[in-house]
């Protein structure tokens, strides 16, 4: 019975955090020049392009090589969300109350690093919640372009 409620408690929890996530994102997007184009990488839940309503679309990318052909060029993208991490709710489970979603993670964003900061793109904030769509905890960064 506590071990329901405990889940019920976590997932409600979770889903205040995404909320809160998802409003960050959104005032990240919002700053951002009307035309900006952004793109993503590795996270392509329906929630990104809610939050961050866009006129243009969203460059969608999943391999590191979808995303270097997205960076080519001038018209490279304003910025970038790049999937930094993602820990699955019963590792966090398991490993109790006091674990670090980061310690039970599974990291990403190393493979694109070199990448986007070759292309001119450096880390900007980072917004952590529950993507209730995968019931997994994420972190996403988002990479804004120098100049």
């Amino acid at each position: 019975m506590l071990g329901r409620s405990v889940a019920r408690l976590v997932l409600l929890l979770g889903s205040v955090l995404a909320l809160v996530g998802g409003q960050s994102l959104a005032s990240a997007v919002a700053a951002s020049p009307g035309s900006a184009v952004w793109a993503a990488w590795r996270y392509t839940e329906p929630t990104l392009v809610f939050y961050g309503d866009r006129a243009q679309p969203w460059r969608m990318t999943g391999a590191a090589d979808d995303l270097r052909a997205v960076l080519a060029g001038n018209d490279g993208p304003y910025a970038v969300v790049a999937l930094e991490y993602e820990a699955k709710l019963d590792r966090l489970l398991r490993a109790g109350r006091t674990a670090d979603p980061r310690d039970q993670a599974r990291y990403f964003s190393e493979e694109i690093m070199p990448i986007l900061r070759r292309a001119g793109y450096q880390p900007a904030e980072t917004i952590e919640g529950l993507n209730t769509g995968r019931g997994t905890w994420v972190a996403l960064r988002v990479w804004r372009r120098d100049g």
